[in-house]
């Protein structure tokens, strides 16, 4: 029975080895935000007008 628990334990961290960790998510997020950022540049350039606000009420039509 111990074997049996022990090698359950260890079968579970072999589970989690393909899981990206905190450094990657960390510069994908960074990436991701810079292509953001690289957008909103272009389109604001490329604007004529850029207006910005908040829905308040919104109905189907």
């Amino acid at each position: 029975m111990k074997w049996f628990v022990l090698s359950l334990f260890l079968f579970s961290f072999g589970l989690f080895a393909c899981n990206p960790n905190a450094t990657t998510l960390s510069n994908e997020r960074w990436e991701e935000r810079q292509l953001e950022e690289a957008f909103a540049l272009q389109i604001a350039q490329e604007a004529d007008f850029i207006g910005i606000g908040r829905a308040v009420k919104v109905r189907s039509v």
